[in-house]
Parts: C-alpha cells; sequence; structure tokens
C-alpha cells in the first residue's frame, strides 16, 4: 500500500513528474505550494485589486481556491468575473456553479452578459451551422471572453486579470506557434503581462501545473465544478489535439518533460526571441475606445457583422 511522502499515511495521489505518493491532506500543501511560488516569482505583491476570471471548470475554481484566500490575508482586494455567454443549457449551470464558490469564500461576484452587448454565443453558433459565419464558435468566443475580461477590469478599477490557463494547454499552443511561425504569439505565453493604461495586466499562475492535478485538487477539496462540457466543444479540434495528445504520451514515458519545457520556453527562450521581436502598436478602437492591435478592435468588428446578419435572418 503506497504511503504518503509527507506523513507516511495511506496515500491516494500519485504524481508522477515529482515521483511522489501524498495523501489528500499534502497533496493539497505541494499543489499550493507550487503555485503561490509561481505568483511569487513572476506577479509577486505589485497589484492591489485582483479580478479572478472564473467559468466553473476544474482549472478557474482551483485557481480560485489556492490564491484569492492567501491574497485577501494580505489585504487585496479580489472579487470574482463570470461572463454569461447566453449558451442555451450550459451557461446557467455555469453561472450556479461560480456562484457557489463566491458563495463558500465570501467573495463579491461581478457578471458581465453578453446579450448586453446585443448576442449570445448561441447566435454565433446558429450563424455559424448556416455557414453565413466563417469563423468558427470556439474562435469568437476566445476573442469575446478576452475583450470582456480586460474591459470589466478596466471598468471597474481592477489592476490585474487571473485565468486558470494550465501546462498543457499552454505547452500544445506554443508548439502550435512554433510549428506555425507565430513568434510573436510566442512570447505572449507567460505567466505575467504587464497592463498598460487601458490594457489589464493578466496573469497565469498555473502555466506549470498539469490539468491532472487541478483535477486531483478539487475532488481532494470536494469543490463544486461544473461537470458538462459545452456544447460547441468540437470533437475533433485538430492539430493542436494532436499535439497535446503526443505530448501526453511523451509526459507518460518521461514525467516533467511538459514541464521543463515551458520553464526552459519562458525562462531562457523568450527573452531572447523578445529583443528581436517589435512589440505591436496598440491604438484605441475608434468605436468601444479599448486598446486593439487594429480600428475598430476584432470584437467591434465581430459584434457589428453578427448583428447586420440576425437583422437579415430575423428580417
Amino acid at each position: 500500500m503506497p504511503r504518503c511522502r509527507v506523513c507516511g499515511r495511506r496515500a491516494k495521489y500519485y504524481v508522477p513528474w515529482s515521483n511522489a505518493w501524498f495523501c489528500p491532506e499534502h497533496f493539497i500543501r505541494y499543489v499550493e505550494r507550487s503555485v503561490f511560488r509561481v505568483y511569487e516569482k513572476y506577479i509577486g505583491g505589485r497589484h492591489r485589486r485582483v479580478l479572478f476570471a472564473v467559468s466553473g471548470g476544474k482549472d478557474s475554481v482551483s485557481l480560485l481556491h489556492i490564491l484569492a484566500p492567501k491574497l485577501l490575508s494580505e489585504g487585496v482586494d479580489v472579487s470574482i468575473l463570470f461572463i454569461d455567454l447566453g449558451i442555451e443549457g450550459y451557461t446557467s449551470k455555469a453561472l450556479k456553479i461560480v456562484e457557489e464558490n463566491a458563495s463558500m469564500l465570501k467573495i463579491p461576484l461581478i457578471v458581465s452578459r453578453l446579450r448586453d452587448y446585443g448576442y449570445t454565443i448561441t447566435d454565433v453558433a446558429e450563424l455559424y451551422f448556416k455557414k453565413l459565419l466563417r469563423r468558427p464558435v470556439c474562435s469568437i468566443c476566445g476573442m469575446v471572453k478576452r475583450y470582456l475580461m480586460n474591459r470589466i477590469a478596466y471598468e471597474e478599477g481592477y489592476d490585474l486579470v487571473l485565468t486558470g490557463h494550465t501546462l498543457d494547454d499552454a505547452a500544445a499552443f506554443t508548439l502550435v506557434n512554433i510549428l506555425s511561425g507565430r513568434i510573436d504569439e510566442l512570447v505572449k505565453i507567460k505567466p505575467y503581462n504587464p497592463g498598460n493604461h487601458k490594457l489589464i495586466a493578466r496573469g497565469k499562475p498555473l502555466l506549470f501545473t498539469y490539468e491532472a492535478e487541478t483535477k486531483w485538487y478539487v475532488e481532494a477539496r470536494n469543490l463544486p465544478v461544473l461537470r458538462v462540457k459545452c456544447p460547441y466543444t468540437p470533437v475533433e479540434e485538430g492539430l493542436v489535439s494532436e499535439i497535446k495528445a503526443m505530448l501526453h504520451r511523451l509526459e507518460e514515458r518521461h514525467p516533467g518533460i511538459m514541464r521543463m519545457y515551458m520553464r526552459n520556453l519562458i525562462d531562457k527562450l523568450q527573452p531572447a526571441i523578445s529583443r528581436e521581436i517589435k512589440e505591436s502598436r496598440l491604438v484605441y478602437c475608434s468605436v468601444c475606445g479599448m486598446p486593439s492591435s487594429t480600428d475598430p478592435c476584432g470584437f467591434c468588428r465581430i459584434r457589428s457583422r453578427i448583428l447586420e446578419l440576425k437583422r437579415g435572418v430575423e428580417g
């Protein structure tokens, strides 16, 4: 029977990249210490108003319960942001989970509703399936969430947004960027991106945390999380999913290789790449006033197109 490396009690969780067994109590401590170290190394105490973007999934819920109590104890003003994307049969369940976590931690919850901008992701999906929109639903959804996270944080006076991006997805996306030659995108995937006026600083403290760890963490702490997938999640995601599967096979044979890759990329390669790449010049969208690399910004362009198509369909 395996024993916990720390206390010698019966163990439940085996962490291959650390070659260690843990009981639930010490597994929780192991994960929390790992995330604390990342936060302190890359972000530290420079921010006093922090907004956690929480979807209700295991990753964002884990991040919230790991970091929010610590930040609150240090006098940081902490709130939760939930983006209501208007996905029928899904969003209401996700919001209920987020409300439950907010209540557990006694943290204020801000709900931003996409329908207040005239459409929902359900509308986007219907237009896409009718072949009136070429851009995939998940692509538009991701852009919408990034825009609203930044806009709400700016309007509400927060100076840092934290998201639950984990190691598995980050490693896959960086490899896709390398293969496609998008080196300018490669330097953006890191634990901390500083802000600039209306562009609010963004942090990803779980960037060296495996998805398996967040799964076990919410299990060990019995935290409420969303158990259903978004109905628009594609069954086959193409290159990203294939690379992710390849990384998981490598991880089985060489435990810790994904974490080593991301640490080398962020600490050694990104500084060198950044010196060779000119930062893209930001402008301010003439429609909404938010920072963007184009005018109008991507959000306002796609919003205008969706509203136009909706009027055509309804008319």
